[in-house]
């Protein structure tokens, strides 16, 4: 009998998503000699007697379970020694604050399986919440723009949306009131003070931009290209009584700084030769939902110094918000300094004395960087994601982790997503160890 223990979230208790919905486990429970236990939640959006209706077991102790099941970063005092764990570790880039954690499970000799990194042979990740980040960032970003035109003073449309979170209904029930907010538009238009509303989405056919997308047609948008922005001619024609999207793909914000031409691959191995110019299409753009995959080799998107620029004039910039779905730290949006969740998801980054503000009002950048996007439609995302967990389940539960790792059977997907194995990094993480003990400097 091979034993899922489906755990706690302990991160945070604005955690609700689940990895695996009642349904997914009444499915994997027709499957002989497998069980699966769950951890109660008071916060997860499926109720423990939803689970125990299906036929799993709750219970407060999943010691004994074969495979642990999860989400986001587990605990030092919740990692279970000598057993494997699939998760978000958010180790993969040597983030400092995990360090401590990836310490432990090395000292607990804890098989780490990280969900980000389980891809298809073409290295795409076949697992992954981003689709619904992109989804509940454009319901959270519709929100900021109608608090923040309401903060200078302006009535407007988008005024009455609300938080993704915040929605009962969730995702229909936001759409719905997106749509209304589009038909307001469509017959009263907006003030000149803050139209013709352009909306920008960075990661072009990436999964981030289309939720994002996906949200945004919910408003009848209408599709401008990167360069009808930067067309005066056509920047001339757009209308105060629509709202309009641009979405930008790499080549759209990035060049060689020698005026050879951009190529994906030369990027990644040169990035170092490419500069960002996003900042040239800000002055057009009344908001930004930024969902680009980024590391520190590469060039930021927008710098705090390209925003002071934005600021300098007297006159109040278009740009109203930028909301950071991706949101790295420090990241390709600079002014990304503080990874919000949903009960303080917004604040006013102040360009004079590089403070925050939390809120709608303070003078400065309007910025949204809910780290946990997902969870503000937790059923939604949990849906979709246990839909491309559970085929691998079994396989998963069942296979013998005492072996060493070139022994391990696990499918292949997955096997490229082991970052720790009997203590020790697997060959392709071993890079991670030079950032093992960085935080105690």
């Amino acid at each position: 009998m091979a034993r899922i223990g489906m755990r706690l979230e302990t991160k945070s208790n604005m955690e609700r998503r689940a990895p695996l919905t009642p349904d997914d486990v009444r499915e994997l429970l027709m499957i002989q000699g497998l069980e699966i236990v769950v951890q109660p939640s008071p916060y997860r959006v499926f109720k423990d007697e939803e689970y125990s209706a299906v036929g799993a077991t709750l219970s407060d102790d999943i010691n004994d379970c074969d495979f642990i099941l999860g989400i986001k970063e587990i605990g030092i005092p919740y990692l279970h020694e000598s057993k494997p764990h699939l998760f978000f570790s958010h180790v993969i880039k040597g983030q400092l604050y995990n360090m401590a954690m990836l310490r432990e499970i090395l000292a607990k000799k804890v098989t780490v399986i990280d969900y980000e990194k389980v891809t298809n042979d073409k290295g795409m990740r076949i697992i992954a919440f981003s689709y619904q980040a992109g989804r509940a960032g454009m319901v959270n970003n519709l929100w900021s723009m109608g608090q923040r035109f309401k903060a200078w003073g302006i009535d407007n449309p988008l005024q009455d949306l609300r938080q993704a979170s915040t929605y009962e209904g969730g995702l229909a029930e936001a759409k719905a009131a997106i749509m209304e907010s589009g038909k307001l538009i469509r017959e009263n238009g907006v003030s000149d003070e803050i139209g013709p509303l352009v909306i920008g989405i960075t990661g072009g056919p990436g999964r981030v931009s289309l939720g994002a997308q996906d949200v945004l047609s919910a408003i009848e948008p209408e599709s401008l290209t990167p360069g009808d922005l930067l067309d005066p001619e056509k920047r001339s024609a757009l209308r105060n009584d629509r709202v309009y999207q641009v979405v930008f793909d790499m080549p759209d914000f990035l060049r060689r700084t020698d005026g050879k031409p951009y190529s994906f691959q030369d990027y990644l191995d040169h990035p170092e030769a490419y500069e960002a110019y996003l900042t040239e299409y800000l002055p057009y753009l009344s908001a930004v939902v930024n969902g680009i995959y980024w590391e520190e080799r590469f060039p930021r998107l927008i710098t705090i110094q390209n925003l002071r620029d934005l600021f300098a004039s007297d006159v109040r910039p278009k740009l109203a918000v930028l909301s950071d779905v991706t949101c790295d730290v420090g990241g390709s949006i600079e002014s990304t300094i503080v990874a919000t969740l949903p009960d303080k998801p917004v604040y006013v980054y102040n360009l004079d004395s590089d403070e925050i503000v939390y809120g709608f009002t303070a003078p400065g950048m309007q910025m949204m960087t809910v780290d946990i996007l997902p969870t503000e439609i937790p059923r939604e995302s949990s849906e979709q994601f246990g839909m491309m967990l559970k085929p691998f389940l079994y396989a998963l539960a069942k296979a013998d982790y005492s072996v060493p790792f070139e022994e391990l059977q696990i499918p292949d997907e997955f096997k490229r997503a082991v970052i720790t194995h009997h203590g020790e990094f697997t060959p392709d993480y071993e890079y991670i160890r030079k950032f093992l003990n960085a935080d105690r400097v």
